[in-house]
């Protein structure tokens, strides 16, 4: 859910492009974060309930990534502060082993640089090909993680890189401007209107989690609801924001 939120406040007030980068990226991170664990727990390795850390990885990447976004090398200096800070914090803090904190970075690192290799060609390849292209990719993505799936909770960044992939063939066809964002008053309406089911969602996760394990369909019920939370994020608010834009302009 941080995910979505760290990427939701790129997305909705600060560039649609990055946003979806984001968002991609982290979920990638994540999945791949709990692949580790799920490896680690079978070959009983280290400390594996928290090997390697996810919030040293996921951190060091959100920095690295947002460093890089503004192509002025000294930013990455203190973006490297800010990610020992992390470490620091969560070794005193909540008592990590370093040796999880820094499997953490390492992961992190990979994942940054092959995103920072890949995305101008990847960029180019969705581009200059149709919409449905961008979303086929996502959803041979999310259906490569949902293979490998020892935890049920894996099935949730698969899910909601499913419905980023959705969300964006839905905002190629439907949504025509969905940045016209250049107003402080829109940027504020759009988060407003965003963040409120997202935090009412997270609110009642848990009793969410509850209720649904007493079904028989839970690593379904998980899938769809990272789905609909994810198309929410990346297309519902455009969309609707839009509509209401347009039937201003026609009154």
């Amino acid at each position: 859910m941080e995910i979505l939120i760290a990427s939701a406040l790129v997305y909705w007030c600060i560039d649609e492009k990055k946003g979806f980068h984001l968002g991609i990226v982290l979920l990638i991170s994540l999945w791949l974060n709990l692949a580790l664990k799920n490896l680690f727990v079978q070959i009983d390795f280290l400390d594996h309930g928290s090997f390697p850390s996810v919030y040293a990885q996921n951190s060091l990447v959100l920095l690295l990534l947002t460093a890089s976004w503004f192509k002025k090398k000294w930013l990455f200096i203190p973006a490297a502060v800010l990610i020992l800070l992390t470490g620091f914090c969560l070794y005193f803090w909540d008592i990590i082993l370093p040796a999880n904190i820094l499997a953490g970075w390492i992961v992190g690192v990979i994942i940054f640089c092959v995103y920072f290799f890949a995305e101008k060609k990847t960029d180019t390849f969705i581009s200059s090909h149709p919409p449905r292209i961008g979303m086929i990719s996502a959803s041979a993505l999310a259906f490569a993680m949902i293979l490998y799936r020892p935890s049920p909770f894996m099935l949730m960044p698969a899910g909601a890189l499913f419905g980023i992939g959705f969300a964006y063939r839905l905002l190629k066809k439907y949504a025509k401007d969905s940045r016209n964002a250049g107003r402080l008053v829109f940027l504020f309406l759009r988060f407003a209107l965003g963040i409120f089911p997202l935090g009412l969602f997270y609110f009642f996760y848990n009793d969410f989690l509850t209720l649904i394990g007493q079904t028989g369909n839970y690593e379904l019920i998980i899938f769809i609801s990272s789905v609909l939370v994810s198309l929410w994020v990346f297309a519902g608010i455009p969309l609707v924001l839009g509509k209401l834009q347009r039937s201003k302009t026609n009154d």
